[in-house]
């Protein structure tokens, strides 16, 4: 005989013991398995429990001398016979196999269980006993609850210290626009405008959520800057221009006593840069700049060109167009202009004008 028939064999006689076993006789059986076992009985008003080996006792305190022969609605709260029955019926009716968790009040207190259940049948065919063996996986429910409690408590942290972020960023970007009346709004409108861009691409929301801080705090380094040069109408005198440029460089020092994702000082460092290496404060070229700064890299030139500064009142959408037409692929990221331009002109749903771009008025002279 093969080990296969050898083993199917042994089965068979273990099952046809089982079946036939009772009394002592079953629990002297079950006590043979280590792990906590019972055996019901399927009859037509219920199932009758028959035996469980010490390890079942012990682990539910229940004791088979003392139910034995007793329906399991007999003996078990009602809610709990229902429960358990219903797993026994499904075994019974499909014939298979079963395995499941469940949560029992049982005199041994409120436990987790993992059970299978086991169908042994007759000479006929139909199932006349089942066997049952259980692990107790409290623990495993208790460390899984607890570390999905962690979870929920990290997010509700992270939800609180993101709204603590944005109230501090948000009111650094008020600093800076009321020291710089003519880029009111300016930083907002080019956070909207990136976050836009961000979105059809199709970036994640927390990528999307980093390009708008980092947009909206990108102009930060301007408060170290002196007042009367950001308002200076005409233009500046060279040295002064250096002073202007430096708002990148004074921004993430302003920065390095907040503890902000990298990405979004990038961003505040970084916006000013070209892919052609003409831009400051590094003269970074080409993938040396990250896709959240060429985003805000295009929207800031976008917003600046159709609102007033200073030294010039504001272009129009032709202007915005030729500028980003002659200079993509060169000092702009050509596929971000391109998206920026259709969520200007409606092309591409997600962005609303805001009401102090000029599109299609003629700039005014000063």
């Amino acid at each position: 005989m093969t080990e296969d028939g050898e083993a199917g064999g042994s089965s068979s006689r273990i099952a046809t013991l089982l079946l036939n076993a009772t009394g002592d006789d079953l629990a002297t059986i079950l006590d043979l398995i280590a792990a906590p076992a019972f055996v019901v009985d399927p009859a037509e008003d219920g199932f009758i429990f028959r035996a469980n080996n010490a390890a079942h006792a012990h682990a539910t305190g229940l004791s088979f001398r003392e139910k034995a022969g007793l329906r399991m609605d007999e003996f078990l709260p009602d809610d709990v016979a229902a429960q358990v029955c219903r797993n026994y019926a499904v075994c019974v009716t499909e014939r298979v196999p079963l395995t499941y968790e469940e949560c029992l009040e049982l005199p041994a207190g409120r436990r987790w269980w993992r059970t299978t259940l086991i169908p042994l049948s007759g000479p006929d065919g139909m199932v006349r006993r089942v066997i049952g063996t259980g692990n107790d996986i409290t623990v495993i429910h208790q460390l899984s609850e607890r570390a999905h409690a962690l979870v929920v408590e990290q997010e509700a942290l992270r939800r609180r210290l993101t709204r603590t972020l944005k109230t501090a960023v948000d009111a650094l970007a008020t600093a800076v626009e009321t020291r710089d009346p003519y880029t009111a709004g300016h930083q907002r409108q080019v956070a909207e405008l990136s976050e836009a861009i961000a979105a059809a691409f199709d970036l994640d929301d927390e990528a999307r959520e980093m390009i708008r801080l980092g947009a909206v705090l990108h102009d930060v380094g301007k408060l170290g800057v002196p007042t009367e040069l950001l308002v200076k109408p005409g233009r500046l005198r060279q040295e002064e221009y250096a002073l202007i440029r430096a708002h990148a460089r004074i921004g993430i020092e302003m920065m390095d006593g907040i503890d902000l994702p990298e990405i979004v000082r990038t961003i505040v460092t970084d916006h000013h840069e070209r892919l052609d290496g003409s831009g400051y404060p590094r003269g970074l070229t080409d993938r040396q700049i990250a896709l959240p700064v060429r985003i805000v890299m295009v929207a800031d030139v976008i917003d600046a060109m159709l609102t007033d500064r200073p030294y010039r009142r504001h272009l129009d959408l032709a202007a915005v167009t030729e500028e980003l037409s002659r200079h993509g692929g060169k000092a702009y990221d050509q596929e971000v202009a391109a998206v920026a331009l259709s969520l200007i002109r409606g092309d591409l749903p997600g962005f609303t004008l805001p009401e102090s771009w000029h599109l299609h008025r003629a700039p005014r002279t000063l």
